[in-house]
């Protein structure tokens, strides 16, 4: 492993060899106060600085051969890179990956430390992992980042609609606009893959054989609107393409509509054995939908009437189905 202390003799016209000089880039490497460790892309240390060697000592860890897994814990249990390989998770975005908090194991006790991660290079092949100290009291130690499980979106159609990542809601006058329509579209149609001919038929009816490059422009506008940091390699992760056609990922998207008939469909099987049950099953699904909190209480009273089943019912599919047709 080369360290960033370590001279490479280079040779002049004359071939003599004389040491090669520190370049500001490398000598602010060398110095950085914070541990640095350049890694390929197996996720073999090539290379460090003086504060890393420092804390790789402190870990009583070899240096030859060292990987980020056996300094970080990856695939570990009960650690925050348990679902993978921090090299891996870096190589596949164009961006750092957020900072994370990890525990390094060492014969004194554990080390915090805040970890970033990230690829770099022309071709993205190396990474560098930037470590400092944290405090060993953190509450947030035990806290897996979102992004390791992957990221969720969550929408509220019954009523006004409104979208919601893990960090904070994305609202906004989008919603109301092509982009929006084409977001409503796929909820509509949320339970298959549709075509860009389909797309382009419902937000634009009667257009012209062009309109597929409208349909791409839209889909592409709206990836960027929900997942602005994803990196220009990285897959959708709630819009996938499958064959000519998109549609919403089922496994990364929560929608409301599908929570309350759920609840009431789920209430309305035991119904006859067990009442109390299905009676909070169904108010569930009423919590979960657009009804007024004045008005929930006369909806309870009305739990299992035939016409309230079929009028929830009615309205969960009516909702869906026009969520494609407004504007």
């Amino acid at each position: 492993m080369a360290t960033a202390t370590g001279l490479r003799p280079r040779k002049t016209a004359a071939g003599a060899r004389v040491a090669a000089r520190f370049s500001p880039e490398h000598e602010a490497f060398t110095s950085f106060p914070y541990a640095l460790l350049v890694l390929d892309r197996g996720g073999r240390v090539v290379s460090h600085n003086t504060q890393a060697a420092r804390l790789i000592e402190k870990a009583a860890l070899p240096q030859r051969d060292l990987t980020c897994c056996a300094l970080l814990g990856c695939r570990r249990a009960d650690t925050v890179l348990a679902a993978g390989c921090a090299t891996e998770l870096a190589l596949g975005r164009d961006t750092a990956l957020p900072e994370m908090r990890v525990d390094i194991d060492t014969p004194s006790g554990q080390l915090a430390m805040w970890v970033t991660v990230a690829s770099f290079g022309r071709s993205g092949g190396r990474v560098v992992l930037q470590l400092r100290p944290g405090v060993a009291r953190d509450r947030r130690q035990r806290t897996d980042p979102h992004w390791m499980a992957g990221p969720t979106l969550r929408i509220r159609t019954l009523g006004t609609t409104s979208v919601e990542s893990v960090e904070g809601p994305i609202g906004g006058a989008w919603l109301d606009q092509r982009t929006g329509q084409l977001l409503k579209y796929l909820i509509a149609e949320r339970h298959r893959a549709v075509s860009v001919d389909e797309i382009g038929e419902s937000i634009w009816p009667g257009a012209s054989y062009a309109v597929g490059s409208s349909v791409r422009y839209y889909v592409h506008a709206l990836r960027r609107r929900l997942e602005p940091q994803r990196g220009s390699r990285e897959p959708s992760a709630f819009i996938v393409a499958q064959a000519g056609a998109y549609r919403l990922n089922a496994e990364r998207v929560e929608i409301d509509a599908d929570a309350c008939e759920a609840h009431i469909v789920s209430g309305l099987a035991v119904a006859d054995d067990e009442p109390q049950a299905a009676a909070t099953e169904i108010e569930l699904g009423v919590a979960t939908g657009y009804f007024e909190p004045s008005r929930r209480k006369q909806h309870h009273v009305e739990l299992f009437s035939a016409q309230f089943v079929r009028y929830s019912r009615l309205e969960i599919n009516l909702n869906a189905v026009m969520l494609g047709k407004k504007q």
